[in-house]
């Protein structure tokens, strides 16, 4: 167990992974993976944030991100865990990219905010390093609650569906109505976002730590 650091909960986002061709290659295949992972397991989930943005506006992730967001219903926790920790074998280029996966969580709560995977940034691959972030959504009081930041239920009474790279990929109702909230004019390219500046940003709880399912973090 260890606390998560302040630069995890950094809003500044300078950092660009995807600027990388082959690092952007890899991100599209880890989103395929995670589709591979849940459908299967019967989770559902839905392609969030930036990565919708991306996919709804240009056509593809955001060379300027620097991960890529997936949420899932709170009810689904335990199947999810349960999936992650049984598709390690599979995750691509496991053997060279040594992967890590751990759980974002309230530790006053003892509540589980998200699943993130990542892999060492000296890699045998040179790829550049990268998260892939998986929220879960808490219902309350008409909203949906994430880790920073929250949303009518009723972007999520159901999924429509998005087509990219010959996979249709499930998505919140009212897609663009929902970027609108969640980022105002997203029809403009904002290449540099903190993320106080998200609509509907939310802080973060006070006291939170990262616990490991499996891999070893980086040492700093």
């Amino acid at each position: 167990i260890r606390f998560a650091p302040k630069s995890a909960l950094s809003p500044n986002k300078t950092y660009r992974p995807f600027a990388d061709a082959r690092t952007l290659e890899l991100a599209r295949v880890m989103l395929e993976y995670v589709d591979d992972l849940l459908k299967p397991a019967g989770i559902p989930y839905y392609v969030d944030h930036g990565t919708l943005l991306g996919l709804i506006r240009d056509g593809d992730l955001l060379p300027w991100d620097d991960d890529l967001d997936l949420s899932v219903p709170a009810a689904f926790t335990a199947a999810t865990l349960h999936a992650v920790q049984e598709g390690r074998a599979a995750l691509p280029h496991a053997e060279e990219l040594e992967w890590t996966a751990e759980t974002v969580v309230d530790s006053d709560q003892n509540r589980i905010f998200g699943v993130i995977w990542s892999y060492k940034e000296d890699n045998r691959l040179n790829l550049r390093k990268f998260a892939v972030s998986l929220w879960f959504m808490f219902p309350q009081d008409g909203q949906i609650r994430q880790y920073i930041n929250s949303a009518p239920d009723a972007f999520f009474a159901g999924r429509d569906e998005l087509a990219y790279r010959g996979r249709r990929y499930p998505i919140p109702k009212q897609a663009r109505d929902y970027l609108k909230f969640h980022y105002g004019e997203w029809q403009v390219p904002v290449k540099e976002m903190s993320l106080e500046e998200i609509q509907n940003y939310c802080p973060p709880p006070r006291h939170v730590r990262r616990d490991y399912l499996f891999g070893t973090p980086d040492v700093c």
